[in-house]
């Protein structure tokens, strides 16, 4: 298998949840602090060993592909104010990789994204998939704290967090039973958080079930010894 040196990131969607200021900005380049949430992801994704970013796009996205190319325009004009600091910021951004753009023409989800830039790929080449939902703030960044689990079982590696029972109709949630994914539920329903609620309590308990009968016969062993200890005695 070919290392792993390419990462995807689809950008296509609408961003409805943030209107109106998504009318007219892609929600991936609202700022975050001084730089836009999208920087956040490519400067993971490169200290985490990928050369390559394929951004899968959709209309009016073009301040993505702007905002990752040379300004020259912009480069001149602090490069005549004696702005260094600003002007090397500024370079650094379309130095960090190479960057490559693919349209996805109708909002068909993530695995659509995903199939669209294969052509970028190589037969049985891995990839890395970002999504900027959470920005995780890490001295070891989060993709690359993935990658010794994807080089040992050479399998798809999915990065989870534990979030809000009412905060989880916001993400995609995850089943999971004899400790492999089982099913994945994106932005649940209510009514289907409930039930899927429901069964991870049910295999919380079956799972601590053992364990509990472990403890309790330890006990009892404790106690048995400690009988036999005041019997000699």
């Amino acid at each position: 298998m070919l290392p792993l040196r390419k990462a995807v990131i689809p950008v296509a969607g609408y961003g409805t949840r943030f209107l109106p200021a998504t009318k007219s900005i892609p929600k991936e380049m609202l700022p975050v602090v001084d730089k836009p949430q999208l920087q956040y992801l490519v400067e993971e994704a490169v200290a985490s060993g990928i050369h390559d970013v394929i951004f899968v796009t959709g209309r009016n996205k073009h301040a993505i592909e702007n905002h990752f190319d040379v300004s020259f325009e912009l480069e001149s004009v602090l490069r005549r104010a004696k702005k260094v600091n600003e002007l090397k910021s500024v370079q650094r951004i379309s130095q960090m990789a190479d960057f490559a753009y693919i349209r996805q023409p109708m909002p068909l989800g993530h695995g659509d994204a995903v199939l669209r830039a294969t052509r970028f790929l190589s037969p049985d080449e891995p990839i890395a998939v970002i999504f900027g939902d959470d920005l995780i703030e890490s001295k070891i960044p989060a993709l690359k704290q993935m990658l010794p689990a994807f080089h040992k079982y050479r399998a798809p590696i999915i990065a989870l967090a534990r979030v809000a029972l009412q905060e989880a109709t916001k993400f995609g949630v995850v089943r999971i039973r004899r400790a492999a994914l089982a099913r994945l539920h994106w932005r649940p329903l209510p009514h289907v958080l409930l039930r899927f609620s429901a069964s991870v309590a049910a295999m919380l308990a079956a799972a601590d079930s053992p364990s509990r009968a472990a403890a309790q016969r330890a006990k009892s062993g404790n106690r048995r010894s400690t009988r036999a200890a005041k019997g000699r005695g």
